[in-house]
């Protein structure tokens, strides 16, 4: 009981705090409120599910931790270890000679190594295997690109950056970057078996051949005999210099594969040789799986399933699209542009657009020629380049990488669902402005501390030579991520004023200043938002999370018509609305709503009228000082249908003026006191004037018509007269007595709009 009295207390004083007449300005604006928190709601509960399918199936592709294991395994056993007695890896080599070194003595060893880790040679099926279950295809392709050398002393090279106006006479050679050369090349010892032997090796002369590979190139495939052949070949390779001053790369190409994980390693090295003389060796290791749909796999089966509800929501979102634009919006971009937002609409074409590009992507990918090769192989001794495969595959990881990066910029967006995250959102779009005028002069100060740090610094530190580079470390210096104590004490004054200041600028004045304009902006938003929320409790009702999901089901031609009546009203200048008005515009309309829907549309402004013939609506209301005393005797039913004909009340208008506010709270109709005498025939009632004089008459618009069967029985006018009607003030409570003296006739009330009772 006492949660009922509560809930019910509350619930008048919600109804008696909310006023009946709605302006207009806020009626349109909560409005297109709600609209947008359908939209996003209907949006949201797609985007999740398609965001989490999404997720799945590229798990399930890309099989993160079983390509890691496998390419930690490769990476291992040919990369990071070496079997040579010098010990050299891969990531130590420097110069031609250490890349022989680990070449040979390292990673041949490895590959045409024919016993185990026990010492105990290995069985045929155990050949060419990397950690016993890494089987290496065919072998490795080993290919170079060379410099284009260039005469520094013939006029006709004066626009190359190799030629030398100063020292042209010096007869230096010189080599560009510009274009590769496809000259023949070797070291001879002066003998003739030098030159012969040189002129059967053709990895020293240019291929133009694509089926063998164009360029310098030649492969290393697999032997029965230990590599032997394979070993002299890689010598030969040293003795004539294949690797020399004038070269630019050499690159390493071995396809593997893993029949356990069903996924292919492509394992590319390349060694760079720069101009100046450095050599920078990088290893990439690519995993791939180029059997997809292979549906004797129970995970490919649920992948496929899961791939074509992914396919089915991208062309939903498309078509959606594409129904905004043409039936919604009316075929206009501006209306559409308008209707969702630009930045909203940018959004959702970009992610149709990369979803569409993966998809296609994907299935071109499977259609490539080398997989198919792949796919047809009949010998691990075949070599196939597979360096394209896996090319594509590297394309395909970044735009899923950008594609979850734009899924991720999207669901900021969806956070404006909540009341916190949309002040949140809109706190940063309020900033915008501020801080587009702000990061010009941050981006000015960051290019000038990077000029600085790179001239400073690039001659000492490799992570300062370069100017991205440096404009790295300068954006780790501007939060406290780079240790600024090597360069302090390397760099002088210099060095000590570029720290200084640079702190100086960055962590007090820049960040303090961007700080400033976000919470600037934040304080606002706050203050305007608490603005809202009185004007929402006043004027709206609180939206319960059955009004949420009946808001988001409702048909958006409604949601749209609504606005459209709320808009009618603004261009009408009117400022207020009422309940009446807004039903009646509604209506005219033509839109098709259940009455239960509608009801509970209405309730978001107005509150619920009484159903029912309550006594509580048309009995007069009686003064403030007004005696409780003054009572009513009443025989029969039939005594106020018989002796008191009722006036009935003004027509209100159909539109009150919004320029004139009408308070129908405080709207009373002038106090009549009833008195009764009991006589022996039948029971009279006679009206008594008040001995004040008559109130003014005040037009009421909310006061609603008398019924005539208003006593239907005179128990329930007995048990009704005690109720409040919700439109006027609290009255005297009705009581009924018999045998009370009548006393001397009052003049009655002159005759007006206002219901009158007149006595026999």
């Amino acid at each position: 009981m006492n949660y009922m009295r509560s809930s019910t207390r509350s619930l008048i004083k919600e109804q008696s705090a909310r006023s009946h007449l709605i302006p207009v300005d806020f009626l349109v604006e909560d409005l297109k409120a709600k609209r947008k928190f359908r939209f996003l709601s209907r949006k949201l509960g797609s985007f999740v599910t398609f965001v989490a399918i999404y997720v799945a199936v590229l798990l399930m592709d890309r099989n993160i931790y079983g390509r890691s294991v496998a390419r930690h395994i490769v990476s291992n056993a040919l990369v990071d270890t070496s079997r040579a007695a010098s010990g050299i890896t891969f990531a130590n080599i420097n110069d031609a000679g250490t890349f022989w070194d680990w070449l040979i003595n390292s990673f041949m060893v490895v590959m045409y190594d024919q016993y185990d880790s026990d010492g105990i040679p290995k069985n045929w099926d155990e050949l060419f295997t990397i950690a016993a279950h890494t089987r290496i295809v065919g072998g490795f392709h080993l290919t170079q690109t060379r410099f284009d050398e260039v005469n520094t002393t013939d006029p006709a090279n004066s626009n190359d950056p190799c030629f030398n106006a100063t020292y042209h006479e010096f007869d230096m050679a010189c080599y560009s970057n510009r274009k590769e050369s496809n000259v023949s090349f070797g070291y001879v010892n002066y003998t003739d078996e030098g030159a012969a032997e040189l002129a059967t090796l053709d990895m020293f002369k240019y291929s133009n051949n694509a089926t063998i590979g164009i360029g310098f190139q030649t492969y290393f495939l697999r032997s029965y005999t230990g590599g032997l052949a394979e070993f002299k070949k890689a010598s030969l390779m040293r003795a004539h210099r294949w690797i020399d001053r004038q070269t630019k790369q050499v690159s390493l190409t071995m396809p593997m594969y893993n029949n356990n994980l069903k996924i292919w390693s492509i394992v590319h090295l390349t060694v760079d040789f720069d101009l100046a003389g450095g050599v920078t060796p990088q290893c990439k290791i690519h995993v791939t799986n180029i059997e997809p749909y292979d549906f004797k796999n129970k995970k490919n089966i649920i992948r496929s399933i899961l791939e074509g509800i992914f396919l089915g929501h991208v062309i939903y979102f498309f078509l959606l699209e594409l129904w905004d634009i043409c039936v919604l919006s009316g075929g206009s971009w501006k209306v559409y542009m308008a209707r969702y937002g630009f930045v909203n609409n940018m959004s959702d074409w970009a992610n149709i657009l990369v979803n569409f590009a993966i998809v296609l992507w994907r299935y071109f990918m499977q259609h490539n020629e080398v997989r198919k090769q792949m796919l047809e192989l009949e010998s691990f001794d075949k070599y196939i380049d597979a360096l394209s495969l896996a090319q594509w595959d590297e394309v395909l990881l970044a735009m899923n990488i950008f594609n979850m990066l734009l899924l991720t910029a999207r669901t900021l967006k969806y956070f404006q669902v909540t009341n916190g995250g949309r002040r949140l959102m809109h706190s940063v779009y309020g900033a915008m402005p501020e801080i587009m005028s702000f990061l010009p002069i941050y981006f000015a100060v960051i290019m000038g501390y990077t000029f600085a740090g790179h001239m400073l610094y690039g001659l000492q530190y490799p992570e300062w030579s370069t100017f991205f580079g440096s404009l790295f470390r300068v954006f780790e210096l501007n939060f406290g991520l780079y240790d600024p104590g090597p360069i302090y004490d390397s760099g002088g004054y210099l060095s000590a004023t570029f720290i200084y200041t640079s702190n100086i600028v960055f962590c007090i004045l820049m960040l303090n200043v961007f700080m400033a304009i976000v919470m600037s902006t934040w304080d606002q938003l706050k203050e305007e938002e608490a603005n809202k929320v009185k004007d929402r409790l006043r004027y709206s009702k609180k939206l319960s999370y059955s009004d949420m999901i009946h808001l988001v089901m409702l048909n958006e031609d409604v949601v749209d018509s609504l606005i459209d009546v709320a808009m009618d009203f603004e261009e009408a200048e009117e400022e207020l609305v009422t309940r009446e008005q807004f039903v009646k515009a509604f209506h005219e309309l033509g839109i098709d709503i259940k009455p239960a829907s509608w009801e509970r549309v209405l309730e978001w402004y107005w509150v619920r009228e009484e159903s029912g013939n309550s006594i509580g609506k048309v009995k007069p209301a009686l003064e403030n000082d007004a005696s409780t005393k003054d009572v009513m005797v009443i025989k029969s039913p039939r005594d106020l249908d018989a002796q008191l004909p009722l006036a009935k009340k003004e027509k209100k208008p159909k539109r009150a003026s919004a320029k004139v506010a009408i308070d129908t709270d405080t709207t009373t109709i002038p106090p009549i006191r009833l008195k009764a005498t009991k006589t022996k025939d039948e029971a009279a009632l006679k009206p008594e004037a008040d001995s004040s004089p008559p109130a003014a008459a005040v037009p009421s618009n909310t006061d609603p018509p008398i019924p005539s069967a208003v006593a239907a029985t005179g128990s329930a006018l007995t048990n009704n007269a005690a109720t409040e009607s919700p439109l006027q003030p609290a009255v005297s409570e009705v009581k009924v007595e018999q045998d009370v003296p009548q006393p001397p006739a009052e003049p009655p009330l002159p005759a007006d709009e206002h219901v009158q009772i007149h006595p026999m």
